[in-house]
């Protein structure tokens, strides 16, 4: 998957490169490398205004805290802020909340992604993002009114 979204820096996309790297890195507890990809964001762009330098440190704080629980539970925490303010993914928020342990809300926000038609959304059946919900029976009701057959993906 790294290879790949390298391949995609070379063709110029360098914010959805980052992003997504930074995606790929926290999926596999990476944080410090995901915390690193964001850095090289720009600051202040309208398409990620919640990155920030001073919120990266307290998200290396929370690493160095709590561990995987404190850069999630630091995330979200961030997310319901930022949702106050402006349109926030609500599947990005959903990701980050069911990594805090509760699932029960992640649920509540996954499903506003779907009735909303969230973007991040077509990728439930792919993402290895959306791993965490995949055991959930809840979660195969999601992906089918988005419009696919859930499918289970290995892991390896």
């Amino acid at each position: 998957a790294e290879r790949q979204l390298r391949r995609t820096e070379d063709l110029g996309v360098t914010l959805t490169f980052h992003k997504r790297l930074a995606e790929l890195y926290e999926h596999e507890g990476a944080f410090d490398k995901a915390i690193e990809e964001m850095q090289r964001l720009p600051e202040g762009n309208p398409k990620n205004p919640d990155i920030t330098l001073e919120r990266l440190q307290l998200m290396q704080r929370a690493i160095t805290a709590d561990g995987a629980k404190g850069y999630w539970r630091t995330k979200f925490e961030f997310y319901k802020q930022d949702v106050k303010q402006r349109y926030m993914s609500s599947a990005n928020i959903a990701v980050a909340c069911a990594h805090t342990g509760d699932m029960e809300t992640a649920f509540k926000w996954l499903e506003k992604a779907v009735n909303e038609n969230d973007e991040e959304t077509t990728w439930m059946n792919a993402s290895p993002r959306f791993d965490i919900f995949r055991s959930d029976p809840r979660y195969a009701q999601l992906v089918r009114r988005v419009g696919v057959t859930p499918v289970q993906i290995p892991t390896t």
